[in-house]
Protein backbone atom coordinates (compact mmCIF):
# COMPACT_ATOMS: atom_id res chain seq x y z
CA UNK A 1 0.00 0.00 0.00
CA UNK A 2 1.38 3.57 -1.43
CA UNK A 3 1.86 6.06 1.61
CA UNK A 4 -1.07 8.34 0.10
CA UNK A 5 -3.22 4.99 0.22
CA UNK A 6 -2.31 4.97 3.68
CA UNK A 7 -3.18 8.14 5.14
CA UNK A 8 -6.25 8.37 3.16
CA UNK A 9 -7.31 5.36 5.31
CA UNK A 10 -6.25 7.23 8.13
CA UNK A 11 -8.39 9.99 7.42
CA UNK A 12 -11.75 8.35 6.75
CA UNK A 13 -11.19 6.49 9.76
CA UNK A 14 -11.60 9.80 11.71
CA UNK A 15 -14.46 10.71 9.51
CA UNK A 16 -16.50 7.79 9.43
CA UNK A 17 -19.17 7.93 11.40
CA UNK A 18 -19.70 4.79 13.92
CA UNK A 19 -22.60 2.75 15.16
CA UNK A 20 -23.63 3.58 18.64
CA UNK A 21 -25.93 1.91 21.13
CA UNK A 22 -29.15 2.99 22.33
CA UNK A 23 -31.81 2.77 25.00
CA UNK A 24 -34.06 4.80 27.01
CA UNK A 25 -38.13 5.27 26.75
CA UNK A 26 -40.87 7.21 25.84
CA UNK A 27 -43.56 9.36 27.17
CA UNK A 28 -46.21 12.16 26.79
CA UNK A 29 -47.80 15.29 28.46
CA UNK A 30 -50.32 16.99 27.58
CA UNK A 31 -50.02 20.98 28.03
CA UNK A 32 -53.88 21.36 29.14
CA UNK A 33 -53.92 18.59 31.97
CA UNK A 34 -50.18 18.09 32.84
CA UNK A 35 -50.66 13.98 32.36
CA UNK A 36 -50.51 11.37 29.68
CA UNK A 37 -54.38 11.70 30.28
CA UNK A 38 -56.56 14.38 29.09
CA UNK A 39 -60.20 14.26 29.47
CA UNK A 40 -61.85 16.66 26.57
CA UNK A 41 -65.31 15.68 27.55
CA UNK A 42 -67.64 14.65 30.30
CA UNK A 43 -71.83 13.75 30.12
CA UNK A 44 -74.36 12.88 33.66
CA UNK A 45 -76.64 10.46 32.08
CA UNK A 46 -78.38 8.54 34.69
CA UNK A 47 -77.15 9.55 38.38
CA UNK A 48 -73.41 8.78 36.27
CA UNK A 49 -70.52 9.74 34.55
CA UNK A 50 -68.83 9.47 31.06
CA UNK A 51 -66.20 11.09 30.54
CA UNK A 52 -64.22 11.15 26.33
CA UNK A 53 -60.41 11.08 26.90
CA UNK A 54 -57.69 10.80 24.57
CA UNK A 55 -54.36 8.77 26.39
CA UNK A 56 -50.66 8.30 24.96
CA UNK A 57 -48.68 5.87 26.65
CA UNK A 58 -45.04 5.74 26.13
CA UNK A 59 -42.66 2.57 25.59
CA UNK A 60 -39.16 1.47 26.94
CA UNK A 61 -36.97 0.69 23.86
CA UNK A 62 -33.02 -0.90 22.94
CA UNK A 63 -30.77 -2.27 24.18
CA UNK A 64 -29.99 -1.45 20.29
CA UNK A 65 -27.17 -0.49 17.92
CA UNK A 66 -27.83 2.11 15.30
CA UNK A 67 -29.60 2.42 12.60
CA UNK A 68 -32.43 1.07 14.27
CA UNK A 69 -35.66 1.16 12.03
CA UNK A 70 -38.91 0.49 12.36
CA UNK A 71 -39.02 1.35 16.37
CA UNK A 72 -42.24 1.35 18.45
CA UNK A 73 -42.05 4.17 20.34
CA UNK A 74 -45.73 4.59 21.83
CA UNK A 75 -49.42 4.53 21.41
CA UNK A 76 -52.38 6.84 21.25
CA UNK A 77 -55.87 6.20 22.24
CA UNK A 78 -58.72 7.82 21.83
CA UNK A 79 -62.34 7.48 23.76
CA UNK A 80 -65.08 8.03 22.65
CA UNK A 81 -67.08 7.91 26.45
CA UNK A 82 -69.24 10.86 26.73
CA UNK A 83 -72.78 10.59 25.88
CA UNK A 84 -74.72 13.87 24.05
CA UNK A 85 -72.12 15.81 23.90
CA UNK A 86 -73.28 17.71 21.12
CA UNK A 87 -70.85 18.92 18.68
CA UNK A 88 -67.80 20.60 19.84
CA UNK A 89 -64.05 21.26 19.17
CA UNK A 90 -61.48 20.56 21.59
CA UNK A 91 -57.64 21.61 21.21
CA UNK A 92 -54.55 20.40 23.03
CA UNK A 93 -51.02 19.78 22.58
CA UNK A 94 -49.19 16.41 23.41
CA UNK A 95 -45.30 17.00 24.55
CA UNK A 96 -43.60 14.21 23.32
CA UNK A 97 -40.06 13.09 24.86
CA UNK A 98 -37.33 10.63 24.39
CA UNK A 99 -35.26 9.96 27.62
CA UNK A 100 -32.16 8.19 27.12
CA UNK A 101 -30.71 5.81 29.40
CA UNK A 102 -27.69 4.89 26.80
CA UNK A 103 -26.22 7.45 26.07
CA UNK A 104 -27.31 8.73 29.40
CA UNK A 105 -29.03 12.42 29.71
CA UNK A 106 -29.56 12.79 26.50
CA UNK A 107 -33.19 13.70 25.33
CA UNK A 108 -35.23 14.32 22.17
CA UNK A 109 -38.68 16.60 22.31
CA UNK A 110 -41.23 16.81 20.08
CA UNK A 111 -45.19 19.15 19.78
CA UNK A 112 -48.32 17.38 18.65
CA UNK A 113 -50.84 19.91 18.40
CA UNK A 114 -54.07 17.89 18.27
CA UNK A 115 -57.57 18.43 17.96
CA UNK A 116 -60.62 16.72 18.61
CA UNK A 117 -63.83 17.12 16.69
CA UNK A 118 -67.34 15.95 17.77
CA UNK A 119 -68.53 15.55 14.42
CA UNK A 120 -72.13 16.31 13.11
CA UNK A 121 -71.35 13.92 10.47
CA UNK A 122 -73.18 11.05 13.06
CA UNK A 123 -75.35 13.41 14.98
CA UNK A 124 -72.70 14.22 17.37
CA UNK A 125 -71.84 10.57 18.25
CA UNK A 126 -68.70 10.24 16.47
CA UNK A 127 -65.31 12.18 18.08
CA UNK A 128 -62.71 12.36 15.48
CA UNK A 129 -58.94 13.15 16.57
CA UNK A 130 -57.13 14.96 13.99
CA UNK A 131 -53.37 16.31 13.29
CA UNK A 132 -51.49 12.94 13.92
CA UNK A 133 -48.00 13.81 12.44
CA UNK A 134 -46.70 11.83 9.73
CA UNK A 135 -43.89 11.00 8.48
CA UNK A 136 -40.07 13.24 8.28
CA UNK A 137 -40.46 14.98 11.83
CA UNK A 138 -36.93 14.58 13.45
CA UNK A 139 -34.99 15.94 16.41
CA UNK A 140 -31.17 15.53 17.36
CA UNK A 141 -28.79 15.79 20.00
CA UNK A 142 -25.19 15.13 20.16
CA UNK A 143 -23.34 13.26 22.78
CA UNK A 144 -19.78 13.09 23.39
CA UNK A 145 -18.85 13.64 19.03
CA UNK A 146 -22.12 11.68 17.89
CA UNK A 147 -25.49 12.98 16.52
CA UNK A 148 -28.43 11.20 17.66
CA UNK A 149 -31.47 11.62 15.44
CA UNK A 150 -34.72 10.35 16.10
CA UNK A 151 -37.05 10.93 12.71
CA UNK A 152 -40.48 9.87 12.81
CA UNK A 153 -42.30 7.56 10.57
CA UNK A 154 -45.82 8.61 11.60
CA UNK A 155 -48.74 6.70 13.30
CA UNK A 156 -50.26 3.31 12.47
CA UNK A 157 -53.46 0.98 12.95
CA UNK A 158 -53.56 -1.97 12.98
CA UNK A 159 -50.40 -5.02 13.54
CA UNK A 160 -47.12 -3.59 12.98
CA UNK A 161 -46.82 -0.61 10.54
CA UNK A 162 -50.25 -1.95 8.96
CA UNK A 163 -52.15 1.31 7.85
CA UNK A 164 -50.85 5.14 8.30
CA UNK A 165 -53.03 7.26 9.98
CA UNK A 166 -53.37 11.17 10.31
CA UNK A 167 -56.45 11.02 12.18
CA UNK A 168 -58.63 8.60 14.58
CA UNK A 169 -62.81 8.29 14.53
CA UNK A 170 -64.37 6.72 17.25
CA UNK A 171 -68.38 6.06 17.91
CA UNK A 172 -69.66 6.86 21.40
CA UNK A 173 -68.68 3.69 23.85
CA UNK A 174 -65.40 2.99 21.92
CA UNK A 175 -62.16 3.32 21.63
CA UNK A 176 -59.39 3.04 19.25
CA UNK A 177 -55.85 3.07 18.89
CA UNK A 178 -52.82 4.11 16.40
CA UNK A 179 -49.18 3.12 17.58
CA UNK A 180 -45.78 5.93 16.73
CA UNK A 181 -43.06 4.35 14.98
CA UNK A 182 -39.84 5.91 14.03
CA UNK A 183 -36.01 5.44 12.93
CA UNK A 184 -32.79 5.99 15.16
CA UNK A 185 -29.79 6.94 13.17
CA UNK A 186 -26.10 8.20 14.48
CA UNK A 187 -23.65 10.07 12.98
CA UNK A 188 -20.02 11.19 13.84
CA UNK A 189 -19.73 15.19 14.90
CA UNK A 190 -15.83 16.02 15.37
CA UNK A 191 -15.29 17.90 18.47
CA UNK A 192 -12.97 20.77 18.31
CA UNK A 193 -9.85 18.77 19.19
CA UNK A 194 -10.34 16.09 16.82
CA UNK A 195 -11.60 18.63 14.07
CA UNK A 196 -7.94 20.14 14.41
CA UNK A 197 -6.59 16.51 13.93
CA UNK A 198 -8.59 16.32 11.01
CA UNK A 199 -7.69 19.47 8.76
CA UNK A 200 -3.90 18.02 10.28
CA UNK A 201 -4.66 14.70 8.52
CA UNK A 202 -5.45 16.67 5.44
CA UNK A 203 -2.82 18.63 5.33
CA UNK A 204 -0.70 15.66 5.52
CA UNK A 205 -2.62 13.75 2.97
CA UNK A 206 -1.94 16.76 0.84
CA UNK A 207 1.78 16.73 1.37
CA UNK A 208 2.03 12.77 0.78
CA UNK A 209 0.48 13.49 -2.23
CA UNK A 210 2.88 16.23 -3.56
CA UNK A 211 5.51 13.65 -2.59
CA UNK A 212 4.00 10.55 -4.21
CA UNK A 213 3.50 12.71 -7.51
CA UNK A 214 7.29 13.83 -7.73
CA UNK A 215 8.05 9.92 -7.04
Amino acid sequence: MSRFAKAFVVVLFVVLPAFADIAGSTSGVWETGGTNHWIYATSHVLGGTQTSDVTFDGVSFGPATTPDNNVALGEILLNNGALFDGVHTYNNTLDFTVDFTTPAGAQLLFDFPLTVNASSACLGFCDVLVGLPGSGGSDSVVVGGTEYTLTLDGFFTGPGKHHQVTQLSSITGSTVTAHLYGDFTTSSVPEPATAMLLVFMLGAVTVVTRRWRKE
